[in-house]
């Protein structure tokens, strides 16, 4: 049933990389000659369309990973003024490494600036404490003058790491589970594959 393939496929890609962080547009088109046989990959039990979609993912986090920790070395510019789409359903598979690396750039500022206004929120509410007046929020410009910004970077890229390692780490019940999943969800959303 193609109806069946074409939602599960869908429900796959979801499953593997729902922010849309890691896969290229090109690779969800490699990956398409797979979106109307998943029935019967169900069928026969051959999962090369999952071993081919984590291949890919893989190589992609390999990749992402090794921008991330040189990106992470040093201060980031924040004259410059951008958007960021926080929200994985309305963003889109960038076409080029390059534009993958720069939503990575982008998400890891973002994170920088987050902790940095939490530390700079712990170290002046500290010091507020002490002199029992009220907490107000401390600017972000003011925070970044205090130079939180390397110890938040430091933050993040501990955290991306953990991140990173665990995306990294390939089990073959993970693989029968992204794929049988994939196909449930279709009947049920709510329905999960157990190994």
């Amino acid at each position: 049933n193609d109806d069946l393939s074409i939602k599960a496929f869908d429900q796959l890609i979801e499953k593997l990389d729902y922010g849309k962080q890691f896969f290229l547009k090109s690779d969800i088109q490699s990956l398409k000659k797979y979106k109307y046989s998943l029935d019967d990959a169900l069928l026969s039990g051959d999962l090369k369309v999952i071993d081919e979609a984590r291949a890919i993912l893989k190589k992609r986090i390999k990749e992402v990973q090794l921008y991330v920790d040189n990106l992470l070395k040093k201060p980031f510019n924040y004259n410059k003024s951008e958007t960021l789409e926080t929200d994985s359903e309305k963003r889109r598979f960038v076409t080029t490494k390059n534009n993958l690396f720069n939503l990575w750039r982008q998400i890891l500022k973002y994170e920088t600036l987050v902790k940095i206004e939490q530390i700079g929120e712990e170290q002046e509410g500290d010091s507020k404490k002490k002199d029992k007046k009220k907490k107000k929020k401390t600017p972000v410009k003011k925070i970044l003058k205090k130079n939180y910004e390397s110890e938040a970077r430091k933050k993040v890229a501990k955290s991306y790491h953990r991140i990173f390692q665990r995306l990294l780490k390939d089990r073959k019940s993970d693989r029968h589970d992204d794929f049988y999943n994939s196909l449930t969800r279709v009947y049920d959303p709510h329905t999960t594959y157990m190994v």
